[in-house]
């Protein structure tokens, strides 16, 4: 589970200072500085945008890390972008954060590397697209890519066409933010 003692033994283990974590994933060092001596509240988006950022620099061999890889890969991952940006290419987003896919969706006109602007003021609503975090009982999280049509989740993935907000394996499920943007880079 990433908490504030997490991240604290993580970026201490790798050497990272609180300022430099802030300048990865964005933050003014006050914020940062809150956050780690539990002044504020860790939200749920920001502790995977955390964790994305600690175990990018931790790379294959860091201390203490030595887990074994997670049989998953999430379809998506937060990555760091500037705040001002985010408000200027989705200006009507209350608190956007930037979103990497890590694979394609034929079906969205989506590829691997998409980039997407989520509202994460946004909750669960009848249509769209959204970020949720499925969690199995074991511990295992994964970030998936959701359309919500009437009650229920339902995946994008044709490989994996049943809802997912009540299923009988446990998982749980929390909605992160709506997909307000998507972005492609081109490169000529």
């Amino acid at each position: 589970m990433i908490d504030v003692d997490w991240i604290n033994r993580t970026r201490t283990e790798l050497g990272i200072t609180p300022a430099e974590l802030a300048a990865m994933i964005g933050w003014q060092r006050p914020k940062m500085s809150k956050l780690l001596n539990k002044q504020r509240n860790l939200k749920a988006e920001e502790a995977q945008m955390i964790q994305a950022a600690l175990l990018g620099a931790a790379g294959d061999s860091a201390p203490g890390l030595a887990e074994e890889p997670a049989v998953f890969v999430p379809q998506a991952r937060p990555v760091p972008a500037d705040v001002e940006w985010l408000r200027a290419v989705a200006p009507d987003a209350r608190k956007p954060i930037l979103y990497q896919l890590n694979r394609a969706f034929a079906a969205l006109a989506l590829v691997a590397g998409d980039q997407l602007v989520v509202d994460t003021a946004e909750a669960a609503a009848a249509t769209g697209l959204f970020i949720v975090n499925v969690a199995s009982e074991i511990g295992e999280a994964d970030t998936q890519l959701r359309r919500r049509f009437s009650t229920y989740f339902v995946s994008t993935d044709p490989a994996d066409p049943e809802p997912v907000l009540h299923d009988n394996d446990g998982n749980r499920i929390g909605c992160i933010g709506r997909v307000v943007l998507a972005l492609r880079k081109f490169t000529p």
